[in-house]
């Protein structure tokens, strides 16, 4: 049972309506990289995931993406040990802001396309704003509201041609529904806890904490070295490097940059770049509903970034 008694908010509600133009400008470009990084990982984790079973892939990616981290913090001078209570609170949240999306995400994505499991992933702005009200206190203004059902409709329009065949693959929805409910909740979590060291310190041990019991299980359950060829290996190198490792340090940040409610409804910029990216490195159609979705996400984004607070000191 994890208690939050102790922990305080990294902003406080007298800034929640406060505005910081260079925090502003910051948010958006850390967005930018994680839309382009994130949006690329549906069709590659794909391909990954068809070759290695999906309790392996999440292994490689925690045990490998946590110490690939800390030996880079540690090249670089940065001090990678966390004191005994950020270590404790930081395993406490890790099944939430990591665990639970790791686990449901890959058995999803191997069971529907890449395109659709990712849709159906980025409804967590829903969940997550719930849980901000409920946890956080986060006002749910007209803004966000608009704002999310704006993304929403987005999402909506990308997916209206392909309702039968997601009909087809229930238990793909539900693995990625439980995806989408679990990350929105952690992503509150995180919010809500006090962090005193770097983003990056924090997420290494996370992934460390969530790989050992995942490649334990996957021993005992999966083959630790499928005959893939180099496409696979290729591919869960590229979501061990930047999806795992170089895409949760800025997801995380830009949560600490932003209310968590608003940082949910621009993380909805990533499947409709993810869509565009398609199109652009397969050659695949971009038509009315692409362009739609694009304008209904980005005017979502821009109704709600008025609302960030001011960032609080929390490094990297």
């Amino acid at each position: 049972m994890i208690s939050f008694a102790s922990w305080n908010s990294p902003w406080q509600p007298s800034d929640h309506n406060s505005t910081n133009p260079v925090v502003s400008r910051q948010a958006l470009i850390l967005l930018a990289f994680l839309a382009l990084i994130w949006g690329s990982t549906w069709p590659i984790m794909k391909i990954a995931v068809l070759a290695f079973e999906p309790w392996t892939f999440r292994a490689y990616c925690g045990v490998l993406g946590g110490l690939g981290m800390l030996l880079v913090l540690k090249l670089i001078g940065q001090r990678i040990t966390l004191p005994t209570d950020q270590l404790r609170l930081a395993l406490l949240v890790a099944p939430f802001s990591l665990g639970g999306w790791f686990v449901f995400s890959a058995l999803g994505v191997g069971l529907m396309g890449s395109g659709r499991a990712a849709i159906i992933a980025y409804t967590m702005p829903l969940w997550a704003i719930v849980f901000a009200r409920l946890i956080l206190q986060e006002p749910i203004t007209p803004a966000r509201t608009a704002g999310l059902l704006a993304g929403l409709a987005g999402l909506g329009v990308l997916l209206s041609h392909d309702f039968t065949r997601i009909s087809d693959q229930p238990l793909g929805i539900v693995y990625m529904l439980c995806a989408a409910i679990v990350w929105g909740l952690g992503t509150v979590f995180f919010k809500r806890a006090t962090w005193r060291e770097p983003v990056a310190v924090i997420v290494a041990w996370q992934l460390l904490g969530l790989g050992l019991p995942v490649t334990f299980i996957a021993l005992l359950t999966e083959t630790p070295l499928p005959d893939a060829d180099a496409m696979a290996w290729l591919a869960l190198a590229f979501n061990i490097v930047f999806s795992t490792v170089v895409g949760y340090v800025l997801w995380n940040r830009i949560v600490l940059l932003m209310p968590a409610g608003v940082a949910a409804i621009a993380s909805l910029v990533v499947p409709v770049t993810g869509v565009l990216m398609g199109a652009m490195l397969l050659h695949e159609a971009v038509g009315w509903r692409e362009m739609t979705a694009l304008g209904l996400v980005l005017g979502a984004i821009l109704l709600v970034m008025k609302e960030q607070p001011r960032l609080k000191g929390t490094s990297i």
